[in-house]
């Protein structure tokens, strides 16, 4: 999550820098990636997504193929909250990549709700989190927590998060990820910082 997200970015080039310095921790859960709420008029692709009940039960299964154009709509609706520093056309060239590259390429499960309305998706290769997002509407339920926990004791121990994703970076240092290294471009070569987060076997 190349990033496109809350996870992995992809091999690095020579621009590594050292370990940056802290974003502010976010009170409400939205793993992801980037910073900024989206404008009021803006209407993501796929459009607005009802608010799942807070008490409704949530399943968490393994994704396929035929899951991925509606688990690329969410990952651009949820993305829209949090790359701020991402343009139209970014989203658009991303889109495609995220559908067709990236998803087929890991293993991907997702949280639904009881009508099998996806919640959100996390996107794994071994033990690197690649793609974590969660459906606007049921941001701050727990659904983010619940996918990286479906993993096991272990499960993932490192991910990659834009530097601008202040709420990203709260919800995995809240799950103690801790923050390795600094890449000044992602994994397109665009100048958007990259976060390396690390974490201990087990936790």
């Amino acid at each position: 999550m190349g990033t496109v997200t809350g996870g992995g970015a992809g091999p690095r080039a020579a621009d590594e820098q050292p370990r940056g310095g802290a974003a502010p921790r976010a009170a409400d859960e939205q793993p992801g990636g980037g910073a900024g709420p989206r404008a009021a008029d803006e209407q993501p692709r796929g459009g607005a997504r009802p608010r799942a009940a807070k008490n409704e039960p949530v399943r968490i299964r393994r994704a396929g193929e035929r899951d991925f154009d509606a688990l690329t709509d969410l990952w651009e609706r949820s993305a829209r909250t949090s790359h701020g520093f991402m343009s139209d056309d970014d989203f658009a060239d991303v889109h495609a990549i995220v559908r067709d590259g990236l998803l087929p390429s890991m293993d991907v499960w997702v949280a639904e709700d009881g009508a099998g309305v996806p919640l959100g998706l996390l996107g794994a290769r071994e033990r690197h989190v690649e793609l974590l997002y969660v459906e606007p509407t049921s941001h701050g339920q727990g659904i983010g927590s619940l996918l990286l926990g479906h993993l096991g004791a272990d499960g993932p121990t490192s991910v990659e998060v834009y530097a601008g994703n202040s709420h990203g970076l709260g919800f995995y240092e809240s799950h103690g990820f801790r923050r390795l290294r600094t890449h000044m471009h992602d994994a397109f070569g665009r100048p958007f910082p990259v976060i390396h987060l690390t974490r201990d076997p087990g936790r």
